[in-house]
C-alpha cells in the first residue's frame, strides 16, 4: 500500500496569510498625487479635484499641487473642475503621480474682456487676463468683491490683513509678492476709475485680472503688480427689473488651543518649582477661567440688496442700495456698511452718449486689539487679546473681589486680563467714500471715436482708541489714554482718448487707441493723543479735558501724474494676434 503523507500545516497557513495580504493590498488606499496647471503653465488655486462616483474630494494649493486617496486605483477616475475651464476626468491606471493642464472653456471665447481702455474678444487676447463673473462672485456673502475672488482666478491670492477682524482690509496678491518692503497690491480700476475702492459684488457685472507686462502696460509702472478691471452692472432695454437679495451665515473658530485648566497649570508651576530647588507648592489662585471662551463667541454675517433697472433705446438706469453687517467671533468686534450706486447711460443721438456713475459709501468698524499695533497699541503684545488668551494663567478670575478687573497674571508678563481689554477698549473707524464718473463718447466719422471721462472721489476716514483707567496695567499709570487720527483723500481724474478700428482686406482687423490722462491726488492727515482723564464718558471726543496732550501730527500730500498712453492690435483671419502697447508717466513726486 501505499504511504501518505499527512497535509504540511505550515504550508497551508502561509498559503492563507498570504492570500489575505493579497486581498489587503488589493482593497488599500491609494494616494495618488499631482499638479494642476493652465495652458500657460500657470499653477491653478482651488482646483476641485474629485473621485468620479464618490464624495472623495479635495482642492489644489496656492502651488496648484493636490494630494487624494483612491480607493480602487485600477479603476477609479479623477474629476477636475474650475470655474472659466473645461471640466476634464483622468483614469488613474494605478499611477500615484498625475499633472493635468486645464484648458479654458472653448464656449467663453467669444465673450468680451475689458482689458483698459476698451475690449476685445477673449480669443484675441495676447496676455494673461482671468475673467470673473459677478454670478461667481455673489456665491456667498463677503465683505466686498475683493474677498470673493479667493479661488476664481489663477495666480492670484487673496488674504484679510488681520485675519477674520470684521471690516479688516483685503489684500490681493497676483503671482506673488513683488517687493519685500513695498506694496505689492495690483491697481483697481472700478468703471476706468483709477485708484477706486471695490464695490460690493452684488453691484458686479464682471471682473478681469490683468496678470502679464502685455496687459498690464496699458497702465504703466503703477501696474506693476497687476490690474484688476471691475465692471458695475448698467441696465438694459426693456421693462423695470426690481430684485431683492438677502443673505445670512455664521461664523464660527475652526479649532481652539488645548489649554491647561486651572488644576494641571498648578501642577505644572509646581513641578517648576520642584526641578529648580524649591518645596514650595505653586499658589493655585481660586479660578478656573477658560480665557478662549470669554473672547471667542459666534460670528455671523448678514448682507441686503435692493436694486432697480431698466431703459429704453435711448437713455438705460440701474441703481441699488446694500446694507451690510458682520458680527466678529471676537466679542465687541462688529462691521457696518451701506452703500449705493447708479449709473445712468443716454444716447443722445446716432454720434453722442452720455454716462455717469456715482458711488457712496457709509462705514463703521468696532475693533478689537489683535495684534498689538496701530493706533493707540503698546506693542509688545500687552493688549493683543488672542495671545493674551494663551498667556494669561487659567487659575486667576475675571474680576477680584472689589468688582475691578484682574490684572494679577502670574505667571510672564504683567498685563491685564484679555476679557477686559476686548469689553473696555475703545477702537472706533468711521469711513466714508463718495465718487463720481462722468463720460461722453462721441464717434467723429466710421469707425473712428472720442472719449473724455472726468472723475471725482472723496475718501474720509476717522479713527479713535480709547483705553480707560480700569485697564491698570495698559492704561492706569496715566489716567487712561486716547488717540485720534483723520484722514482726508480727494482725487481728480480727466482722461481723453481716440479709438480706431478698421477691417482690412478680407480678414484683417486693426484696432488703433492714444490717449491722455491726467490725475491729481490729495491727501491730508491729522492725529492728536492725549493721557489723564478724569472720566470715560467722553471716550476719545474729549481730548482737551485730558490732563496731558501729546503732541499732534499732520501732513499733507499732493501726487499728480500725466501720462500719455497707446496701443495697437491686430488680428489676421482669427489665427495671428499682435499687440504692441505704450505707456509713458509723468509724476509730481518723481521730479527733479
Amino acid at each position: 500500500m501505499q504511504k501518505t503523507n499527512p497535509p504540511n500545516k505550515f504550508l497551508n497557513i502561509s498559503t492563507f496569510l498570504g492570500c489575505m495580504l493579497f486581498a489587503m493590498f488589493s482593497y488599500a488606499q491609494t494616494t495618488v498625487t499631482g499638479k494642476v496647471i493652465d495652458e500657460q503653465t500657470e499653477p491653478l488655486l482651488g482646483v476641485t479635484v474629485l473621485i468620479k462616483g464618490s464624495s472623495s474630494a479635495t482642492t489644489t494649493d496656492i502651488d496648484g499641487n493636490y494630494s487624494i486617496s483612491v480607493a480602487d486605483a485600477a479603476t477609479a477616475t479623477i474629476v477636475y473642475s474650475y470655474v472659466g475651464y473645461a471640466t476634464t476626468e483622468v483614469p488613474v491606471n494605478n499611477q500615484s503621480v498625475i499633472n493635468v493642464t486645464l484648458k479654458e472653456d472653448l464656449a467663453l471665447l467669444d465673450q468680451i474682456v475689458v482689458v483698459g481702455y476698451g475690449g476685445v474678444k477673449k480669443s484675441d487676447i495676447t496676455g494673461s487676463v482671468s475673467s470673473v463673473t459677478g454670478k461667481e462672485l455673489n456665491a456667498f456673502p463677503v465683505l466686498d468683491a475683493a474677498q470673493a475672488l479667493q479661488g476664481r482666478a489663477a495666480g492670484v491670492v487673496v488674504q484679510s490683513n488681520n485675519g477674520g477682524e470684521p471690516g479688516a482690509p483685503i489684500n490681493i496678491q497676483i503671482r506673488g509678492n513683488t517687493s519685500i518692503g513695498a506694496s505689492s497690491s495690483p491697481l483697481i480700476v472700478v468703471d476706468g476709475f483709477i485708484g477706486a475702492s471695490m464695490p460690493q459684488a452684488n453691484d458686479i457685472e464682471s471682473m478681469e485680472i490683468l496678470k502679464d507686462a502685455s496687459a498690464t502696460a496699458i497702465y504703466g509702472s503703477r501696474g506693476a503688480n497687476g490690474v484688476v478691471l471691475v465692471t458695475t452692472k448698467k441696465g438694459r432695454n426693456g421693462k423695470m427689473v426690481v430684485e431683492y437679495n438677502t443673505n445670512y451665515s455664521i461664523q464660527n473658530t475652526t479649532n481652539e488651543l488645548d489649554l491647561l485648566n486651572a488644576d494641571q497649570f498648578a501642577a505644572y508651576q509646581t513641578q517648576i518649582r520642584a526641578n529648580n530647588g524649591n518645596t514650595i507648592a505653586y499658589p493655585q489662585g481660586p479660578a478656573n477661567t477658560d480665557w478662549q471662551d470669554l473672547i471667542y463667541t459666534t460670528g455671523s454675517t448678514k448682507t441686503h440688496q435692493f436694486s432697480f433697472s431698466g431703459g429704453s433705446d435711448k437713455i438705460n438706469f440701474y441703481a441699488s442700495a446694500n446694507y451690510f453687517d458682520q458680527e466678529g467671533i471676537i466679542i465687541n468686534s462688529d462691521f457696518e456698511r451701506i452703500t449705493f450706486l447708479s449709473n445712468i447711460d443716454a444716447q443722445v443721438n446716432d454720434k453722442l452718449k452720455l454716462g455717469l456713475n456715482l458711488f457712496g459709501s457709509l462705514g463703521t468698524k468696532n475693533g478689537v486689539s489683535t495684534q498689538s499695533t496701530g493706533l493707540g497699541g503698546i506693542g509688545g503684545g500687552g493688549d493683543d487679546v488672542i495671545s493674551l488668551a494663551m498667556r494669561y494663567a487659567p487659575d486667576q478670575p475675571v474680576f477680584n473681589d472689589d468688582g475691578s478687573y484682574n490684572s494679577g497674571n502670574t505667571v510672564g508678563d504683567l498685563v491685564d486680563n484679555p476679557f477686559a481689554i476686548a469689553t473696555e477698549r475703545v477702537d472706533e473707524t468711521r469711513e466714508t467714500d463718495f465718487r463720481s464718473n462722468f463720460y461722453a463718447n462721441y464717434e467723429i466719422i466710421k469707425g473712428l471715436e472720442f472719449k473724455t471721462t472726468l472723475g471725482l472721489s472723496s475718501e474720509t476716514s476717522k479713527q479713535g482708541t480709547y483705553s480707560p483707567s480700569s485697564l491698570e496695567v495698559t492704561a492706569g499709570a496715566v489716567g487712561g489714554r486716547a488717540a485720534i487720527v483723520n484722514t482726508r483723500q480727494r482725487d481728480v481724474l480727466n482722461e481723453n482718448y481716440l479709438t480706431y478700428k478698421r477691417d482690412i482686406g478680407k480678414g484683417g482687423k486693426l484696432t488703433l487707441l492714444g490717449g491722455l490722462s491726467y490725475q491729481k491726488t490729495t491727501t491730508e492727515v491729522f492725529g492728536a493723543a492725549a493721557n489723564g482723564f478724569l472720566s470715560d464718558s467722553f471716550s476719545f471726543y474729549n481730548l482737551g479735558s485730558a490732563q496731558t496732550l501729546l503732541p499732534a501730527t499732520s501732513a499733507l500730500s499732493v501726487v499728480e501724474i500725466q501720462s500719455q498712453f497707446g496701443r495697437v492690435n491686430f488680428d489676421w483671419d482669427d489665427k495671428y494676434l499682435f499687440t504692441a502697447t505704450v505707456r509713458r508717466d509723468g509724476a509730481s513726486n518723481c521730479k527733479k
